[in-house]
C-alpha cells in the first residue's frame, strides 16, 4: 500500500502540548490492501511525527489493520526536566553538619531538633548556597526542542551578626547566638530564656533577638521577638509577634483570643482556636480545629491523624492534610490563592521602592555636588566631609534596602500570579459541609472524597483522585 493510500484509513491527532500522538483508524483496511512498519513510519513522517514512536504500538497497528482499533498513543515526547531552584544548606547542629534544605520538606524537620537549636560560636559555619541548576531540555513529538525551566536564584546576603565568604557562597556568624534563618539568609541573634512559664515574674517579653520559654505562655500576656520565639509547652491565649518563625513543642490552645504572627513560619503540634497569620508556612504534627489560621505560602498537617476540622484555613498555594472535616459534618472552610493581604503588599512594596529611588536620586544629586565641590577647592574639611560620608552611607544602605526589596516583590508577583493553580491535597478523606475557594470561585462539597486533589482548572473546581 502506497503512503497516500493510508490517508482513507488512519489519520493523526497530536496534543495541544506536542508530547502525545494519537493513530486513529477511520475504517479497517480492505483484504486487498496491507500496511507495513515502512509505509506506516512514512505516514507518520508526513506527520510530522519523528520521535518518541512507540514500536510495539507499530507492530499492534499491523497485527490488527483489518480490525477496528482504539486510538493509539503512538508517539510519546520527552519531558523536560525543569532546574531546581537555588537553596540555603543549614547546619543546625555545626558539630554534626546536619544540613536542612529550607526551600524543601521544611515539614520534615523534627520540632525538638528546632526546639533545642545549639547557640553557635563566633566563627561558626551556618550555611551554605546550593546554586540553582539548568535542568534538562526535553523533546516533543514533533522532534523540537522542549526548553527546561531553570531553577530560580536569589542573591545570598549576610544577615545579622554574619559574614559571607563569596567564593563558597557560605555564611559565618560573627558573634556568639543563637541562629534564625530565613530562606535567603541566617541571623544570630543574642537569646533572651525564660526557664520555666511566663507569667508576674517575667511580665510581657519585648527583645531584639530569640525568645526561648522553656515553659508555657498564659492567657493575656505578649511576646515581641525580633528573630524567633520557641515555646517548649504551649500557648494560650496569648499574643506573639515574631520577626523570624514560631515553633511550639506541646501546642496552641488559643481559647479564640490568641494572636500569633510571624514573618517566617510557625511550627507546631496542633492548634485549637487559635488565630495564626504567618508570612511563609504553618507546619502542624496533629490537627488544627476550629481556628483561623493564613500562610502566605502553604499549610502543611500530615503527620498523626493530620486533620482540619472547622474554622477558616487560607493559604496561597497549597493545603495539605489527611483529612478535611469530619463525620459530624462541622463546616470547614478551605480558601487557596492570593488573597487582599498578598496584594496590599504588593503594593506597599512597590510604593516603598519608588520612594527610596525618589531618595536615592536626590542623594546622588547632593553626593555629585560635594564631589564637584572637592574637585574645585580640594579635600572637604569638617561639616562637609562628614556630611559626604553620611551621604555614602545612606546611599549604599538606600540601594541594598531597594534591591532586597524588588527581590521580594519580583518574588511576590510570581507567587501572586501562581498561586491560582494552587490546590488542596488530601490524603484520607474530604468530609461533607467542607467549603472550598479558589479565588471567585467557591464550591460546597456535599459528598466525602477519600484520597482527592482539588484544583481550579478552565475557571472551574475539579476534584480528581489520588492513585
Amino acid at each position: 500500500m502506497s503512503l497516500h493510500a493510508l490517508e482513507p484509513y488512519f489519520s493523526v491527532k497530536v496534543n495541544p502540548n506536542k508530547m502525545e500522538a494519537y493513530l486513529h483508524q477511520k475504517e479497517p483496511i480492505g483484504k486487498s490492501e496491507t500496511v507495513n512498519k515502512e509505509n506506516l513510519n512514512d505516514f507518520l513522517l508526513k506527520k510530522r511525527v519523528q520521535f518518541g514512536i512507540d514500536k510495539q504500538v507499530i507492530e499492534y497497528v499491523i497485527e490488527n489493520q483489518m480490525n477496528d482499533f482504539e486510538p493509539q498513543l503512538i508517539a510519546k515526547g520527552q519531558e523536560p526536566t525543569d532546574g531546581k531552584d537555588a537553596y540555603l544548606s543549614l547546619f543546625l547542629n555545626p558539630k554534626k553538619e546536619q544540613s536542612v534544605e529550607t526551600n524543601q520538606d521544611m515539614h520534615t524537620v523534627d520540632l525538638k531538633d528546632v526546639l533545642e537549636i545549639p547557640a553557635v560560636e563566633a566563627g561558626a559555619k551556618l550555611a551554605q548556597k546550593i546554586a540553582a541548576t539548568k535542568g534538562t531540555d526535553g523533546i516533543n513529538v514533533y522532534g523540537d526542542k522542549v526548553q527546561a525551566k531553570r531553577g530560580k536564584d536569589f542573591q545570598l546576603r549576610t544577615g545579622k551578626n554574619t559574614r559571607l565568604e563569596e567564593n563558597t557562597q557560605t555564611l559565618f556568624s560573627i558573634v556568639d547566638g543563637q541562629v534564625s534563618f530565613t530562606k535567603k539568609t541566617v541571623h544570630v541573634y543574642p537569646v533572651y530564656e525564660v526557664k520555666g512559664d511566663v507569667g508576674t515574674k517575667t511580665g510581657n517579653i519585648h527583645f531584639i533577638g530569640n525568645v526561648h520559654i522553656r515553659g508555657s505562655v498564659p492567657t493575656g500576656f505578649k511576646i515581641t521577638a525580633g528573630g524567633d520565639i520557641r515555646i517548649s509547652g504551649t500557648i494560650e491565649g496569648a499574643e506573639l509577634v515574631a520577626g523570624g518563625s514560631i515553633y511550639v513543642g506541646a501546642g496552641i490552645v488559643g481559647q479564640k483570643k490568641s494572636q500569633i504572627k510571624a514573618k517566617g513560619s510557625l511550627h507546631t503540634t496542633f492548634i485549637n482556636e487559635g488565630n495564626i497569620e504567618v508570612e511563609d508556612s504553618i507546619y502542624v504534627t496533629q490537627s488544627i480545629l476550629h481556628s483561623y489560621c493564613y500562610a502566605f505560602s502553604e499549610i502543611v498537617c500530615i503527620k498523626g491523624k493530620g486533620n482540619i476540622v472547622g474554622g477558616s484555613t487560607s493559604a496561597g498555594f497549597k493545603i495539605h492534610a489527611n483529612e478535611f472535616g469530619n463525620a459530624m459534618h462541622t463546616k470547614t472552610e478551605l480558601y487557596v490563592g492570593p488573597s487582599e493581604k498578598a496584594v496590599k503588599q504588593q503594593k506597599e512594596m512597590e510604593l516603598f521602592i519608588k520612594e527610596t529611588n525618589e531618595n536615592i536620586n536626590k542623594s546622588s544629586k547632593l553626593l555629585k555636588m560635594l564631589v564637584e565641590k572637592e574637585k574645585r577647592s580640594g579635600a572637604l574639611q569638617g561639616k562637609e566631609k562628614l556630611h559626604k560620608l553620611k551621604v555614602l552611607h545612606f546611599l549604599k544602605e538606600s540601594m541594598t534596602k531597594r534591591d532586597q526589596q524588588e527581590e521580594n516583590l519580583l518574588e511576590l508577583k510570581e507567587n501572586i500570579q501562581g498561586q491560582i493553580f494552587g490546590y488542596i491535597k488530601c490524603e484520607k478523606m474530604i468530609y461533607p459541609n467542607v467549603n472550598v475557594h479558589f479565588g471567585k470561585y467557591r464550591r460546597k462539597l456535599s459528598s466525602s472524597y477519600p484520597k482527592t486533589q482539588i484544583a481550579l482548572m478552565e475557571n472551574e473546581i475539579t476534584i480528581s483522585m489520588l492513585k
